[in-house]
């Protein structure tokens, strides 16, 4: 059922953003956040709002209309670590920027750092290393995460690419997608590499597809339709989130016809 989902990401993959194009753009977004966890940034940033607020008229230390809550008298003797509910009004330069600022840049880091991890920003760079159109295009000290990830043999790999680099080195292959239809006849002689690269299309840049796919998965596969098997669930959910394809009607009824001659297609 795996391989049967993934199947349906290889299509739009060649539309979506590319992996080494994705690994510069998280690293750039990274140290542009981090650049901004400055004084000197916030200051800037600090007297825009300042002037957006006296020029609309917006009082920013305006006090907020909340109920003043008071420490219960049973935890007046008692050292409080945790939050009661209680807020201080923030009404300066320094507790915008210690309070609201720094806080918010640090929290937008972490789930950046902890979502793109060491070891996925390597397996990226192994997948943008399967594209032609990179650097390091075949590099088998990139490719070793993506090599172990896909749980292939390293040793095959680089026997592999020491045959495949003279072959595609005049190829007019752009990318990942265009390398797998260019590579596809000789699946045989590079099972290793091949098995890469159909591991490198499988894992989408975000997760939008994956979650499209499941929806219209959810919406095909329902209780009365629950014995379907995973073949039509895949050809039917192929069939209605790639819908946006040019389809020529003409072909497949030609396509039909040779194949089955003694058949005819009905339409009503």
């Amino acid at each position: 059922m795996w391989f049967t989902t993934s199947s349906l990401l290889f299509i739009d993959l060649a539309k979506s953003l590319d992996f080494g194009s994705a690994h510069q753009l998280i690293k750039s977004v990274v140290d542009q956040i981090t650049e901004l966890r400055t004084d000197t940034d916030f200051s800037n940033l600090f007297h825009k709002i300042t002037a957006f607020g006296i020029e609309n008229n917006i009082d920013l230390n305006a006090p907020t209309k909340q109920r003043q809550r008071k420490i219960s008298s049973r935890l007046a003797d008692s050292l409080v670590t945790g939050t009661l509910g209680q807020r201080d009004e923030i009404r300066n330069e320094t507790q915008y920027r210690t309070r609201i600022h720094y806080p918010v840049i640090d929290s937008i880091l972490t789930e950046i750092n902890t979502r793109f991890s060491a070891d996925n920003m390597e397996i990226l760079r192994g997948i943008s290393s399967l594209s032609p159109e990179s650097p390091t295009f075949l590099d088998i000290n990139e490719l070793k995460s993506l090599c172990q990830f896909v749980r292939c043999d390293i040793s095959l790999a680089v026997n592999e690419i020491q045959v495949l680099k003279p072959m595609v080195k005049d190829s007019k292959a752009k990318n990942i997608v265009d390398l797998f239809i260019e590579l596809r006849p000789f699946a045989q002689a590079f099972p290793t590499i091949h098995t890469m690269i159909i591991g490198a299309m499988t894992i989408p840049v975000s997760s939008c597809t994956t979650e499209r796919s499941f929806s219209k998965m959810k919406l095909i596969k329902t209780n009365a339709r629950n014995s379907m098997s995973d073949g039509r669930l895949s050809d039917l959910s192929l069939l209605s989130i790639e819908r946006d394809f040019l389809i020529d009607y003409d072909k497949i009824i030609d396509s039909f016809a040779a194949q089955h001659k003694n058949s005819r297609i009905l339409l009503k």
